[in-house]
């Protein structure tokens, strides 16, 4: 559908360092207004195509764009976000929105030490908003999100899930799919468990360490310290039917295999 504009507005001549981190930061926070928007579970692929800048109060807006024309999902997705962050600025999030979606709107907002006052997002989507939304966020929302996302609690404990990325080059960290609960949980380890986390690669693994998580919605966030990783999807597929073979070669008595099958009442 064409019309839909998301309009970026920063208030000062700032740092095309800035600039860019602060778009990549939209680009996240839009990820999940996309998985709100799907239908059926499955998110749409949308792109976001420059289509206009500003220099004076550094401005620059995108259009979404469907890959798929047929199965568009734009306007929903900028509808989606619109209504986000009218929650936030309301202070009316609803209760299932995860602590992970409400700190990449935390993201959004100015931070001292890149000398910005505020961000505008300016939002219109001609068939489903009546008018064009504008949301000013500002360093004093920061607050409001935190009390929304409340305090970090910290346990001792293990969580399990599916190890499928490692950072090992400026930092030892890996994350876990789990099956359940947080989609993905940053984890930091000893260097001298390396080879451990190396080999762990892939695998279904227990982590055990320092837990990090939200009251929220009582799910992990990060897993701290870790001192232990258990490989639990080993190729060890138990016993098999053919292994049994001759292991009581005097069970039947005198009758062979067939008889002392037969011997039994076929109702049992």
């Amino acid at each position: 559908m064409a019309g839909q504009k998301i309009t970026i507005t920063l208030d000062a001549n700032v740092l095309l360092q800035t600039l860019i981190e602060k778009l990549d930061k939209v680009r996240h926070a839009l990820t999940y207004a996309e998985e709100h928007a799907a239908i059926g579970g499955r998110r749409r692929s949308i792109s976001y195509r420059v289509v206009d800048m500003h220099h004076s109060r550094a401005t620059v807006v995108i259009e979404p764009i469907a890959e798929d024309p047929l199965d568009d999902r734009t306007n929903a997705t900028v509808y989606e976000f619109s209504t986000r962050l009218r929650q936030i600025q309301t202070s009316n999030v609803p209760d299932d929105v995860s602590v992970e979606e409400l700190e990449a709107y935390r993201e959004l907002l100015p931070k001292a030490d890149e000398e910005l006052t505020q961000l505008t997002i300016g939002l219109d989507a001609p068939t489903i908003l009546r008018n064009v939304d504008e949301y000013t966020l500002t360093p004093d929302l920061d607050k409001r999100l935190a009390d929304m996302i409340g305090p970090e609690e910290v346990a001792w404990g293990t969580i399990t899930g599916y190890l499928k990325a490692i950072n090992l080059h400026e930092r030892n960290v890996f994350y876990i799919w789990p099956r359940v609960g947080p989609k993905r949980v940053y984890c930091t380890f000893q260097r001298a468990m390396r080879d451990d986390v190396i080999a762990a690669m892939t695998h279904y693994v227990e982590v055990s360490g320092e837990i990090h998580y939200r009251r929220r919605d009582d799910t992990a966030t990060s897993v701290r310290k870790v001192y232990n990783i258990e490989i639990l999807d080993t190729d060890d597929t138990g016993t098999r039917l053919r292994d049994l073979r001759g292991i009581a070669p005097n069970a039947t008595g005198e009758m062979d295999t067939r008889e002392f099958v037969d011997s039994y009442d076929e109702d049992w």
